[in-house]
């Protein structure tokens, strides 16, 4: 991921505790998107049940996110300070996200995670602030049993 990248590159003191809040949401939602895409794809209902869950989970640490924003910066709204983070399946890919097949979309997904985690445990490792460290690693940790998850559910699946 070019921005992560990017992102984990920059002094800590270069990067503005509203841009590091922004992005994560935007990668929250993203994650969302992403699931209700192999919802869409699959037929499968333990599938179904298992995105079921990680769309709630990926809801409940967007609403913790944004909680913690609305701490930080109660006069100012997340929506300005979101990151061009870009669609992940059409950076990598030349096709539309609608002829992706569902082991695609799950590993696409476990990437996404994986890159979730590792962001989320870096950037808690360098940001001053205690509320938004333990959470960015609370939610390294969720994200990598997510991605457990989802190789379990791909390894059934072949």
């Amino acid at each position: 991921m070019k921005i992560k990248k990017e992102l984990l590159k920059k002094d800590t003191s270069e990067l503005r505790l509203e841009e590091i809040l922004s992005f994560a949401v935007a990668q929250e939602i993203k994650a969302q998107k992403l699931y209700e895409k192999i919802n869409e794809k699959s037929s499968k209902k333990s599938l179904e049940s298992l995105v079921d869950l990680l769309i709630e989970e990926e809801k409940s640490h967007e609403s913790k996110i944004r909680s913690i924003f609305n701490d930080f910066f109660p006069d100012k709204d997340i929506e300005n300070f979101n990151m061009d983070i870009g669609d992940d399946l059409s950076n990598n890919i030349e096709r539309k996200s609608e002829d992706y097949t569902v082991n695609e979309l799950l590993k696409t997904a476990i990437e996404k995670e994986k890159d979730s985690s590792e962001l989320y445990r870096t950037i808690a490792e360098r940001v001053d602030e205690y509320k938004v460290s333990n959470l960015l690693s609370y939610l390294a940790y969720i994200e990598n049993e997510h991605r457990s998850m989802l190789q379990k559910e791909l390894s059934g699946r072949k």
